[in-house]
């Protein structure tokens, strides 16, 4: 194994997976010595025939670099936190310059400037709008790619719904959900607004959905579905999809989650309903896109 790097890759969920893959493809000369993650049910099992270690573990190791695998860019830093404060590990062990979670962002950042160039040629009536904004990372680019249109934006701002947890539990999803709950809860709209290109375009609604989007009479040109759990991403599709103008586009993000699977149910169980729903991947391994048009209507 010699000159071939020692890697310990952080995350032993899909993203790791892909980490390695794209380590590959690359042709990087590594050797994957060890899968880590703070989930206790991961913990001591394997993944592609490694050993899943916990954090603690990690000094016990003989390794050159971690890579953090993590597919949400508001992870990054808190554990990297960890690493060091925790793990003592040294800063310059870990890679930072693969995060594979930024290619997987720049493919959903394509897709949505191509997205918005074709509503904007084809001028397709309606606002804008998202459904679970946390603190703003793909709201800022919405707002910036349509400035001519009205952004609102859905949000509880305090994390995840007890009742829609419950939902998901229902479906089995399992309690990671909850660590992910607090996560998510670390916003507000003040913090997201003054993220925002264009913020006297936005309209903050605040609150429990679809209760928040009670009393509008818009019609939408894009909207983004990023609320996680089953029973938001349901009434999501359910009140926008309705709404969409012709030529008008749903993003919706963590189809293919191992961690979000009501997403993935939430969709199947509409489109069945409705047997008109068609999408295809958006090339970010994690989201897909719908398309309204007079054919599908």
């Amino acid at each position: 194994m010699s000159g071939k790097l020692k890697i310990i890759i952080f995350g032993a969920r899909e993203g790791a997976k892909l980490v390695k893959g794209k380590l590959d493809e690359i042709g990087i000369p590594q050797e994957i010595i060890a899968f880590c993650d703070n989930d206790k049910k991961l913990q001591n099992k394997t993944l592609l025939d490694k050993p899943i270690i916990t954090p603690n573990d990690i000094s016990s190791l003989d390794y050159d670099q971690i890579i953090i695998s993590t597919q949400r860019n508001s992870y990054i830093e808190s554990i990297i936190k960890q690493l060091v404060e925790e793990c003592n590990v040294p800063k310059e062990k870990i890679n930072r310059k693969f995060v594979f979670s930024l290619e997987r962002w720049k493919a959903r950042l394509i897709a949505l400037n191509n997205v918005s160039q074709l509503i904007i040629e084809n001028k397709i009536d309606g606002e804008i709008a998202e459904l679970g904004v946390f603190q703003g990372d793909f709201a800022l680019n919405i707002n910036e790619v349509f400035p001519q249109k009205k952004l609102y934006l859905f949000d509880t701002f305090e994390g995840f719904s007890e009742i829609d947890i419950k939902k998901d539990f229902e479906i089995g999803n399992t309690d990671r959900i909850i660590d992910q709950r607090h996560d998510f809860s670390n916003t507000t709209e003040n913090y997201v607004l003054n993220r925002m290109k264009y913020p006297e375009n936005c309209i903050i609604k605040k609150g429990y959905f679809p209760q928040t989007a009670e009393g509008l009479e818009e019609k939408y040109a894009f909207v983004s579905l990023d609320a996680d759990l089953y029973q938001p991403m349901y009434e999501g599709l359910k009140y926008f999809y309705p709404r969409l103008e012709n030529g008008g586009y749903i993003f919706i993000h963590d189809f293919f989650s191992d961690d979000f699977i009501g997403t993935k149910k939430a969709v199947l169980d509409y489109s069945n309903n409705l047997k008109k729903l068609h999408y295809v991947p958006l090339g970010d391994n994690c989201s897909i896109g719908i398309m309204k048009n007079r054919h599908f209507a």
